[in-house]
């Protein structure tokens, strides 16, 4: 407010203080009555003097803007029409907008953005009051991509995204109305409903140890990888039924479903409850053992064995159930120490510790007929150990340590040992030695017998190279014989055939007319010599001559 000096007829004094109030564009100010306490609003641009019974409610203030996507909640909101706010009402105003306070309005909150939902985002609303087509306490959800300004009725419960599910993957989702959990498997984008959430599964400590995961419940499924030869037992606690899965696979877990977990015994020497399992190997496969025995003449010995085994479950899977019954690792053990050590107590040290491996397994292994049969039907016939309790089947016993409990008695055996491996590897050396002198002798007859036959095959190789030599010589005689032979034919043919071509020309030359005179010339000068000549006329037809002329008369 701007103090300015009036004159005022009405005044005594004619120089009087008024209050001139001026307000830009974008303030606004409230202003009371302090005759009634009534509030009225006046924006600017403006500029005003406040009345004698008027004033200034606090300071001006600025003109809310809210802009595109925003919004702003204003409580108390002003009604036009009765010219009152409404007290316990709310009002939700969406932007582009600039606006004043009346008095008594409220500004609920910051201004905020609108909601930009991508497509894979939704929002969770519930109603707070019955409006349009929705009941109050409706949950309904709003899928992207767009953008959502919330009415005064709408309350934001959350923003969801999808769940990306990948291949061999899932996901545990629980629906609030019913309680029910059910498996999302992959892959898939997963959107929750508003009735839906996700529902972290929780296992027992010997679980989470069993299945080697984190010791955290999450909503992903759990997924359990089987080898080849592994067997996992699961629990369906819904319908109290186990089922047995074998590798190689991966088991996805559902919601009602739980592992049964294995305490085994572990470590040489094996001790108990060391190592939870959920996932069995059927074998074959080795364990090791370790303790100590008593021989005959009160020896303690140090024994560790390796023993070799497997399950006897079939084709068919019918004994699987045993597998899981017991410690099958601690049951056989300590069994097999018992037999052990009962077998033990039969020896005296010197026997016992010389045929230790043939003494084992004629105590611990007998010909057994198998619960299986083979591809033909027949029963499986085999010498090994067989514990029918848990189908379990020791197929081999190896010693692997075998040493006194008693240090002198130790040391007396090492030194026997030394002896007796000097003596054996002496005995190696000699049978060595005459191996390789044997190996030598043999290997110079047998370079023998190769030279000899080498010589008498190149001797072989020499004649017939003669021979073909002199095959191809001979050939090569014929053939230049030949040749020669028809080279004379054809001259000769060429001769004749260059005579003949004379006497054709000759023939042809005297019977031209060149020729017949020719031929008259030369029996002219043959006239000339005859003694006797006889004229005989073109048309004479027949001659008789005097006897004079024929020589044989």
């Amino acid at each position: 407010p701007v103090s300015l000096s009036l004159p005022s007829p009405l005044l005594p004094n004619p120089m009087t203080t008024v209050s001139i109030t001026i307000l830009d564009e974008s303030e606004y100010v409230h202003v009371v009555n302090t005759d009634d306490g009534r509030a009225r609003l006046v924006e600017g641009p403006k500029r005003f003097v406040l009345a004698s019974n008027e004033e200034i409610h606090g300071d001006k203030r600025k003109k809310i803007t809210v802009r595109e996507n925003q919004y702003v909640i204003i409580l108390n909101p002003w009604d036009e029409k009765e010219h009152r706010c409404i007290l316990g009402e709310r009002e939700v105003r969406s932007g582009p907008v600039v606006f004043s306070l009346h008095p008594g309005e409220l500004q609920g909150g910051p201004i905020k953005g609108a909601h930009v939902l991508t497509n894979n985002e939704a929002l969770f609303i519930q109603a707070t009051d019955a409006y349009d087509t929705r009941c109050a306490g409706e949950k309904w959800r709003v899928d992207g991509p767009c953008v959502f300004i919330p009415t005064k009725y709408d309350r934001i419960l959350s923003t969801v995204s999808t769940v990306n599910v990948g291949p061999n993957k899932g996901i545990y989702v629980r629906d609030t109305r019913t309680s029910r959990v059910q498996l999302v498997r992959g892959p898939v984008s997963y959107m929750l409903s508003p009735h839906e959430e996700l529902w972290p599964k929780p296992f027992s400590n010997d679980e989470y140890e069993a299945l080697g995961i984190p010791k955290v419940p999450t909503h992903w499924a759990t997924v359990v990888e089987l080898q080849k030869g592994e067997c996992l037992c699961v629990v369906n606690y819904g319908s109290h039924k186990e089922k047995f899965v074998r590798g190689p696979d991966v088991y996805m877990l559902h919601p009602e479903e739980n592992v049964k977990v294995l305490s085994l015994s572990a470590g040489v020497p094996k001790r108990e409850n060391v190592r939870r399992a959920a996932a069995i190997r059927l074998g074959p496969d080795f364990m090791f053992d370790q303790f100590a025995i008593r021989t005959k003449d009160n020896a303690v010995l140090k024994i560790q064995l390796s023993y070799r085994w497997e399950f006897v479950v079939g084709a068919l899977d019918l004994h699987l159930p045993k597998v899981f019954a017991i410690d099958f690792i601690g049951y056989t053990c300590q069994h097999l120490r018992s037999r052990i050590r009962e077998e033990a107590a039969k020896h005296n040290f010197e026997d016992f510790h010389n045929r230790t491996a043939e003494i084992l397994r004629s105590c611990l292994f007998k010909e057994i007929d198998l619960p299986i049969t083979d591809e033909k039907g027949d029963p499986v016939h085999i010498f090994a150990r067989f514990f029918p309790e848990c189908t379990f089947l020791i197929t081999e016993v190896d010693v692997k340590v075998l040493e006194p409990m008693d240090e002198e008695i130790s040391e007396l055996l090492n030194e026997s040992l030394r002896s007796n491996m000097k003596i054996l590897c002496k005995k190696l050396e000699d049978s060595a030695n005459l191996q390789a002198e044997k190996e030598r002798i043999q290997s110079s007859t047998e370079i023998a017998t190769v030279r000899r036959t080498l010589i008498e095959r190149e001797n072989i190789n020499l004649q017939k190279t003669k021979i073909e030599t002199a095959k191809i010589e001979g050939q090569a005689l014929i053939e230049k014989a030949k040749a020669e032979a028809e080279a004379l034919e054809i001259l000769e043919r060429s001769k004749m055939t260059l005579e003949l071509k004379e006497m054709a020309e000759h023939i042809d030359a005297l019977q031209s007319h060149h020729g017949r005179l020719y031929l008259e010339l030369l029996r002219g000068k043959g006239i000339t010599s005859c003694e006797t000549a006889t004229v005989v006329p073109e048309d004479m037809k027949t001659l008789f001559l005097p006897n004079f002329m024929n020589p044989s008369m």
